[in-house]
């Protein structure tokens, strides 16, 4: 299932669109922000910062009954799936290969390898990480916000075109 996704997102051209936050000033404390999408934005735009790209598979996981977390390390947000205890990280900005210091297509392989090893440093050597667990924040009350609904087959238009072959593309 992982694959598969990774490959959805590389073969339709998503990408990683990188930025940095805008200084916000509250009492005596600057801080830089960034303004988070919906999964269904990031679908639509094909692109998404690396919180977006993580929740958007926490998105399409949960939806498969497939239970997920988004990480968190200063500066960076990465999805790990839970198969019975066993934990599958995922580099989602390697769809991007710059995004990762690549000159070639970063391969499933290669982007969980990149995960493996910032999941280990975060749990093993710097311990500054947080979980979030979407399923056990909506056990505990929080659920999603509600939406204003969308044109679902504007949607699947854009997305039939993305996968159409590049000959029938208009």
């Amino acid at each position: 299932m992982m694959r598969g996704l990774y490959s959805y997102m590389t073969e339709t051209g998503m990408r990683y669109a990188g930025g940095m936050g805008f200084p916000e000033k509250v009492g005596d404390t600057i801080t830089e922000v960034q303004t988070v999408r919906l999964p269904r934005d990031v679908i639509i735009s094909n692109n998404g910062l690396c919180i977006e790209l993580a929740l958007l598979w926490a998105s399409v996981l949960e939806h498969l009954g497939i239970h997920s977390y988004v990480i968190l390390v200063p500066g960076h947000a990465f999805s790990v799936v839970d198969s019975k205890g066993q934990y599958f990280p995922i580099e989602c900005t390697a769809i991007t290969p710059k995004a990762v210091g690549a000159d070639r297509p970063v391969t499933f392989e290669e982007a969980y390898n990149m995960a493996n090893k910032e999941l280990d440093q975060a749990m093993n050597e710097t311990g500054d990480f947080k979980a979030v667990d979407v399923q056990e924040l909506q056990l505990a009350g929080i659920q999603p916000p509600e939406l204003p609904d969308i044109n679902i087959d504007q949607v699947k238009h854009i997305i039939a075109e993305r996968n159409a072959p590049r000959f029938f593309r208009k």
